[in-house]
């Protein structure tokens, strides 16, 4: 059983990580001066909290195959 979580819990991480490497949507062209700052701190954001998912979700699949028989 904690195989099969295991898979599913990665297949789902690396899923979701290749549209988020992808973009397979991404934001619109900027419509003011302000618009390449603000894209600018969207895509940081949206980087780091990616980095975090994928470290969090791998350590979760990690610690299901780990304690596994408990």
């Amino acid at each position: 059983m904690g195989l099969v979580l295991l898979i599913i819990i990665w297949l789902i991480t690396f899923a979701s990580t290749y549209f988020f490497i992808a973009k397979t949507w991404w934001l619109p062209t900027g419509a003011s001066a302000a618009a390449a700052g603000i894209d600018h701190h969207f895509t940081t954001t949206f980087i780091l909290m990616g980095i975090v998912f994928v470290a969090a979700q791998v350590s979760l699949g990690a610690l299901v195959w780990i304690y596994r028989d408990r």
